[in-house]
């Protein structure tokens, strides 16, 4: 399906999303995400999704679901909490990986700022042969 729609003027878009289980058990995906949109941590599953977007159609072409197997203790709190293996950011570059691979077509991505860490942006420019445009710099090229 994304090939009958890629363009190269496409655009991948990047977001994580929880979706709150707050009766369930805790385990290592059922387990405590910071949600930026609250401002606190809530019991849920944390996915990081990439959809892509071209022809006004937008689809889904790549997702991870967060997983925290790490536990550990709070030195301030003593409270149990739970850690990734992994950080988003590099599961972000593993799906841009992804979309490489299968040769998806895209001229723009859109993250949100907790993604735009120097080591993506250079992995975005250098490995992957992207420009990166800062919204400031999108502004005054308008």
């Amino acid at each position: 399906m994304a090939r009958t729609i890629q363009h190269s003027d496409g655009a991948l878009i990047f977001y994580d999303t929880i979706q709150e289980k707050p009766h369930t058990d805790e385990n290592e995906i059922g387990t405590w995400h910071f949600d930026h949109s609250k401002g606190r941590s809530v019991k849920g599953v944390d996915i990081l999704s990439c959809v892509h977007h071209s022809e006004g159609v937008t689809l889904p072409v790549a997702f991870e679901v967060i997983h925290k197997p790490v536990e550990l203790t709070d030195e301030a709190t003593g409270q149990l909490k739970r850690r990734g293996e992994t950080i988003k950011n590099e599961l972000m570059r593993r799906m841009f990986r992804v979309c490489e691979n299968n040769g998806l077509e895209y001229r723009h991505v859109l993250a949100d700022s907790w993604f735009s860490s120097k080591e993506n942006m250079e992995f975005i420019h250098s490995d992957l042969g992207k420009g990166v445009h800062h919204r400031a710099q999108i502004q005054q090229d308008s």
